[in-house]
């Protein structure tokens, strides 16, 4: 069905906002189209260098979205340099003062999805743009239409449809253009409507397009969850261990009645498995030296629980859970020590506890038993006994897997992730 009410609403939140944000989409959404989105690649970075497969033409707009510069054909390569300094092919560089709020948009003679453009080491189509920001850096943005820019997302996202997962791929499709919708516009003041990193939804440009995954969410095209009559706040995570949480339980958000606690099961199913208990994450154990354990609170706990030289204050005694949420997660967390109680609530849990591993990971979710073993009176280890990877809270991507593989269609297993949900087309 298509739901033009909602699709006034869609308009409203796209001319609603603040004017820079319209000024920078030439072309872009207007009610019942496909709307563009604007992807935040990288920010702050403080030179910018691009080629193109076409001679480029450039415009600077200013915070206002007018025109501070002409249209100017240019060569197949651009430089921006910290201060302004443009530079064009063939080495004919002009000084540009480039003000927060301005953006520099760079686009081709050629409709956007007809060129291919270089940056960064990765290859984009549709425009980009280079927008100064607060903090006298730049952002880099790419714009292309929803479906383009899904193409990018689905892959990143959740992989291709082996193992007769086509079904899971097409939900993941509507997941994602569902939340874009619902956030769309929520960096605004960052000149771009999402980010392409894990900050919102992964985006890989080009090198992450596959044919067969496009085929797949070109199936869904326009089709996004609607709940109350407003879009979904479609959140997914990896994993969900067999338990699907709340809104509430992993954002600071009150609670929205179609993301529910529930199992990720068939009622029929047996009560010892899930939809996603096929994946490797979906049981987990990590392990802590009390030292260890000591040196995660310092550094990545509350500035108060450390002393002038970084360490903790007062020694770990016992670590046990101070109190679960309605799907079982870890709510408060309470760590006993020679100086008192610390306690950590769920916001904070997942950053504070890290795993061993490259880069200092994040603990994998909350849905975990803690205890510490003694050597007599003495602590000298915890272990976190865990299961899933990510929030839980909407479509649990295995899940979504498994649902497919044992014959389940896409909306089936969408209406399952997020509980009396409607499909509905905003676009042909």
């Amino acid at each position: 069905m298509r739901l033009h009410g909602a699709w006034f609403l869609f308009a409203v939140l796209l001319c609603g906002c603040a004017a820079m944000r319209q000024s920078v989409r030439e072309g872009l959404s207007t009610a019942g189209q496909e709307p563009w989105i604007r992807v935040g690649l990288s920010s702050d970075v403080s030179t910018f260098e691009m080629t193109s497969d076409q001679d480029m033409i450039l415009t600077i707009r200013d915070a206002q979205g007018g025109r501070r510069r002409s249209p100017r054909q240019i060569g197949r390569e651009l430089r921006i340099g910290p201060e302004g300094g443009i530079g064009l092919q063939g080495g004919h560089d002009y000084r540009e003062t480039l003000p927060e709020g301005d953006t520099i948009v760079v686009d081709f003679q050629s409709h956007p999805l007809e060129n291919r453009f270089a940056w960064n080491g990765r290859h984009y189509t549709g425009r980009m743009m280079v927008f100064r920001n607060a903090r006298s850096g730049f952002n880099v943005v790419n714009v292309l239409p929803m479906e383009r820019y899904l193409d990018g997302v689905v892959p990143a996202e959740i992989g291709g449809p082996a193992n007769g997962s086509a079904e899971a791929v097409k939900a993941q499709a509507v997941a994602a253009r569902t939340y874009t919708v619902y956030f769309f516009g929520r960096r605004a003041s960052e000149g771009f409507d999402l980010f392409g990193t894990t900050e919102d939804q992964v985006y890989g440009g080009l090198e992450s397009e596959k044919p067969a995954i496009s085929a797949l969410v070109a199936e869904t095209r326009g089709k996004v969850l609607f709940s109350e009559g407003r879009p979904v706040r479609a959140m997914y995570s990896s994993n969900c261990g067999g338990m699907c949480a709340s809104l509430d339980e992993a954002f600071p958000s009150s609670a929205e009645s179609c993301l529910i606690p529930h199992r990720d099961r068939a009622p029929d199913q047996d009560p010892g498995s899930s939809f996603c208990s096929a994946a490797s994450v979906y049981r987990w154990k990590e392990e802590w030296t009390v030292q260890e354990f000591e040196g995660l609170l310092a550094r990545n706990g509350p500035a108060d629980w450390r002393t002038e030289d970084g360490q903790l204050r007062g020694r770990v005694l016992d670590v046990r859970v101070g109190e679960r949420s309605a799907s079982g997660r870890v709510k408060r967390l309470d760590i006993e020590t020679t100086t008192g109680v610390l306690q950590l609530d769920e916001m904070k849990i997942r950053a504070t506890l890290r795993r061993h591993g490259d880069g200092d990971p994040i603990l994998r979710s909350t849905l975990f038993k803690i205890a510490v073993d003694f050597d007599g009176d003495t602590p000298v280890k915890v272990v976190a006994s865990g299961a899933g990877n990510g929030h839980g809270v909407g479509l649990c991507q295995y899940g979504a897997r498994g649902m497919a593989s044992a014959g389940y269609r896409h909306d089936q297993i969408l209406l399952h992730y997020y509980r009396g949900a409607q499909l509905a087309s905003l676009y042909p």
